[in-house]
């Protein structure tokens, strides 16, 4: 009898499983091993287990919940990747990530509703990192982050995006929602390290001091000894200097067309933030209103997109982002002095107010925008149509302009659902002698589209994209 086992083990991570009581010849049959289709049919056999095994070895590192590494999945990582830095002379961070108040979730909803809200969580954080990290859960609301090649000071704003994200995508709950926060500790990991254990052991100083300053906060250490050390906090004016770095901003220029003729008829200015991780503005005024610096930023974008329009034709429209508490926590008054001592050639000027930015009934714009208009200031409503849109904002501001949001024009050309309804919106835009300005226009397609519906006038990276 050729090749009979009684009993076949498979090594599997340190793991042995055993599997008894079955021959490789009862598997493959009594056949004539000289035989080329016998052959073919040991190698397609030998590669099925193989895949299976590397399956299995596949799933012994992953979560099951959650779907991302668990401890032995990054114990695996963590030897290549500190090879690496040894070899290349780069740094390795890691992230320690403990949801605040999570067991108050599992006895409030239910651990049904936990386990949902840790898959949310950890599509929130696969979100917020780079291809090349690392993101591993590590306990019950414990999850760990390696970063390689990057710098401390990288990784903190890396942790300090993370933070916010955790903190502003809510987990819907039928009529409620939960707001999962984390804190975050920060180290940078010495080439000694071997074991997730040793970095939990290095993380909990700095994990210990954001749970100690109110939880929602990032703290860091050195990582240069396993020990009882103080961490050190992300120091508040470093992030505030980012966020108020008026010479790393940008400020650039979007053209408003004319669909028909192409002609620049206006132009919006805005800003983009100082770094990459708060490029986009979205990310950017997300951590200004988090740092309590919303109305102080915006009031430096809103004098900066003025300088800005110094330099453009005077004989077109200024479109100037403001939010709509700037209005209500500063002196409209302000603002208009501001325009006055800029407009020395008769520039007309539109301010825009974001629909998404406004909170409950819009009663509390009324008055100011009505002294921008006695100024002579138009009023524009900003991403109508998609998503934000309500009667009671329209009707309260009753806007000079609507800017059509870009998420209902993308290939309107080929949207016959779309189409209908920016036809609808042109005649209630009419209605209320409200001027349209379609954004998001990328194709020539759309254009044409948009200008067979009535939409005059648009912008976007068709119409110029930003300069």
């Amino acid at each position: 009898m050729l090749l009979r086992a009684d009993r076949v083990k498979i090594k599997l991570s340190g793991r042995v499983s055993v599997i008894k009581g079955i021959s490789i010849m009862n598997a493959i049959g009594n056949t004539d091993y000289e035989s080329a289709d016998t052959l073919r049919d040991i190698e397609r056999k030998y590669e099925e287990l193989k895949r299976d095994k590397e399956q299995l070895e596949s799933l012994v590192k992953m979560d099951s919940l959650t779907s991302v590494l668990n401890r032995r999945g990054l114990e695996s990582v963590l030897a290549r990747e500190i090879e690496y830095a040894k070899r290349n002379k780069t740094d390795l961070l890691a992230i320690m990530i403990d949801l605040d108040d999570f067991k108050r979730v599992n006895d409030v909803h239910g651990h049904f509703t936990g386990d949902l809200v840790l898959k949310h969580v950890a599509t929130v954080l696969k979100e917020s990192v780079r291809t090349i990290d690392w993101l591993g859960r590590v306990g019950g609301d414990e999850f760990v982050i390696l970063l390689p090649d990057t710098t401390l000071m990288s990784g903190i704003k890396v942790a300090e995006r993370i933070r916010l994200d955790l903190s502003s995508k809510v987990f819907p709950l039928g009529d409620d929602e939960i707001r999962q926060t984390a804190s975050l500790g920060v180290i940078q990991l010495p080439m000694s390290v071997c074991s997730i254990e040793e970095i939990l052991e290095l993380t909990k100083s700095a994990l210990k001091d954001s749970k100690m300053r109110g939880k929602n906060c990032v703290s860091f250490g050195d990582g240069s000894s396993l020990p009882e050390q103080p961490s050190q906090r992300v120091p508040e004016v470093t992030l505030r200097d980012i966020l108020l770095d008026e010479s790393a901003r940008q400020v650039v220029v979007q053209p408003i067309v004319d669909l028909g003729t192409r002609e620049e008829v206006g132009y919006e200015i805005l800003t983009r933030g100082p770094t990459t991780e708060f490029e986009m503005p979205e990310a950017y005024f997300r951590a200004c209103r988090e740092s309590d610096l919303l109305t102080l930023v915006d009031l430096q974008c809103f004098s900066a997109s003025l300088r800005r329009s110094r330099d453009l034709r005077p004989d077109t429209v200024c479109y100037l982002n403001v939010f709509p508490s700037t209005l209500v926590e500063v002196p409209v008054e302000s603002l208009i002095e501001q325009l006055g001592v800029v407009d020395e050639r008769g520039r007309k000027y539109c301010i825009e107010i974001s629909e998404r930015h406004i909170r409950s009934l819009p009663d509390y714009l009324v008055e100011p925008l009505a002294k921008l208009r006695d100024f002579g200031v138009l009023i524009g409503l900003d991403d109508v149509g998609y998503g934000h849109s309500s009667l009671e904002a329209i009707f309260s501001i009753m806007p000079d302009v609507m800017k059509i949001d870009g998420r209902l024009t993308y290939k309107i050309a080929s949207n016959r659902r779309n189409q209908l309804i920016l036809a609808k919106l042109k005649k209630f835009a009419d209605s209320l002698e409200s001027l349209l300005i379609a954004e998001g226009v990328e194709t020539e397609d759309d254009a044409i589209a948009l200008k067979h519906l009535g939409i005059k006038y648009g912008q976007g990276w068709f119409t110029g994209g930003r300069f």
